[in-house]
């Protein structure tokens, strides 16, 4: 169960800095400003907030590797967790469609995965 939470802690910590770096990625300072500033906004809040979400869940999980056993609340917070990832894999294809199919059989694989592994570790304690 250490191993696995130390894992989740750390895809956590990876996601938030995947997203922290969405700025220099997509040329967000460039392509945004074809957006309403509304839309600008809630596009760029949205993701400071999940950043703040995928820390928080990092070192909630490197503090759970710790404790000797999982109580409810604990458990509630992994599955909720791992809903996120799973919600993130089922929208892939409605949201960004099918270019690139590569990139998005990989997301699902990868969101998917974590949000089964968060989903398992909260039913197995």
């Amino acid at each position: 169960m250490t191993i696995a939470l130390w894992l989740a802690a750390a895809f956590n910590a990876a996601s938030a800095v995947f997203h922290i770096a969405f700025w220099k990625m997509f040329d967000w300072s460039e392509d945004l400003k074809t957006l309403r500033p509304e839309n600008r906004g809630i596009i760029q809040t949205l993701n400071v907030v999940l950043i703040y979400i995928m820390i928080g869940a990092a070192v909630l999980c490197a503090v759970l590797a710790g404790e000797p056993e999982l109580d409810g609340l604990a458990r509630s917070v992994l599955a909720f967790n791992g809903g996120l990832y799973l919600l993130r894999a089922a929208v892939e294809f409605p949201l960004f469609g099918k270019a690139p199919l590569a990139q998005g059989i990989s997301v699902i694989a990868i969101c998917g995965l974590a949000g089964a592994g968060y989903v398992a570790i909260a039913l197995a304690a």
